[in-house]
């Protein structure tokens, strides 16, 4: 393998014969442009950990990834979309390293995606409901039921890529890359709709700065529809306000839809003590290389972020408590 061999030359060679022209990239179909994304994009990154900048040896490439970016109206590299869920399975499947370790990073990707948009769905479908109506509660607990399989692709990272493997061997592959004067990080889990999620039930208000900062990172990777939410809904009061101010000022929600929106947040919050426990090992500064994941953000951001999470869950069983309470006296 190229990467193994530090084969920069054949690398180098292979970007140069699957760079588009001008001309092909404005008759790409979109799937042809994502995949023309992803394997520019991982090559290009491959030169990069190996020290040799894809522009002084592929120059051409750096414009027909910004007319690729623009074609399919994402940022001009590769993401973790194009290396986990457009990802092709089997033999086609592409990887830097072709370690198994690997291979249940890519797999984890996708099939972690289908299952948050299944969720973001679910919620879309949900959010309209009155506060008091029966339909919120059943819609945020189905909504819970289809997030909760993004933990079983936590933990076969947890269990499958070693520490070491992904701190020396995996991660300087997911390198930034300059690209029309801006630069844009490699494939990183943040992106993941996960953050529009959050979005949605309790941070479409939060003021909190380092929280917004890193939301706001995370969503310029997304994809255009969850990008286009985003934007519509930012500043309006999140669901989770919506409930704690009925609650306060009526007509009360029920407690069953309180506590049907917290979990929901249960399951972000497992999700994230799970993805703080494997990041904390592979940015152990015994074995790292890297002081901050490829989304560029250290430990210390996924505390603060559970912090969040667990404030607003916290909340919402209080309230759900005292509704309680109060009906049974």
């Amino acid at each position: 393998m190229w990467n193994r061999a530090g084969d920069t030359e054949s690398i180098r060679l292979a970007l140069a014969d699957i760079t588009p022209s001008r001309e092909r990239v404005a008759v790409m179909s979109v799937p042809e442009a994502i995949a023309a994304l992803r394997d520019t994009g991982m090559l290009a990154s491959s030169l990069m950990r190996h020290c040799v900048d894809f522009t002084d040896v592929v120059p051409e490439l750096e414009q027909r990834l910004i007319e690729l970016g623009e074609k399919v109206d994402m940022v001009p590299r590769d993401t973790v979309y194009h290396y986990g869920v457009w990802n092709p399975e089997g033999p086609r499947e592409r990887s830097f390293t072709g370690d198994p370790a690997e291979a249940s990073l890519i797999h984890a990707a996708r099939t972690a995606a289908p299952a948050i948009d299944a969720t973001l769905q679910q919620l879309l479908t949900t959010l309209d409901e009155p506060l008091t109506s029966p339909a919120l509660a059943e819609g945020c607990r189905h909504a819970a039921e289809r997030l909760a399989k993004i933990l079983c692709s936590i933990g076969k990272a947890k269990r499958e890529i070693p520490p070491l493997f992904f701190a020396q061997t995996l991660r300087p592959y997911f390198t930034d890359l300059r690209i029309g004067g801006a630069t844009y990080a490699g494939a990183s889990a943040a992106p993941l709709s996960v953050c529009i999620v959050d979005h949605l039930l309790w941070s479409s208000d939060c003021t909190d700065k380092i929280f917004c900062e890193f939301q706001l990172e995370q969503i310029r990777y997304n994809l255009p529809r969850w990008r286009k939410l985003y934007a519509a809904t930012l500043g309006r009061p999140s669901l989770t306000t919506r409930l704690l101010a009925a609650v306060k000022h009526g007509p009360p929600p029920t407690a069953d839809a309180l506590a049907a929106v917290a979990s929901v947040l249960q399951v972000l919050l497992v999700f994230r003590g799970r993805h703080r426990y494997v990041a904390m090992r592979a940015y152990d500064e015994r074995i790292r290389l890297f002081k901050v994941g490829s989304g560029g953000h250290g430990t210390s951001t996924l505390e603060h972020l559970f912090a969040l999470t667990r404030t607003a869950f916290k909340s919402l069983r209080a309230a759900a408590a005292a509704l309680d309470d109060g009906g049974s006296r």
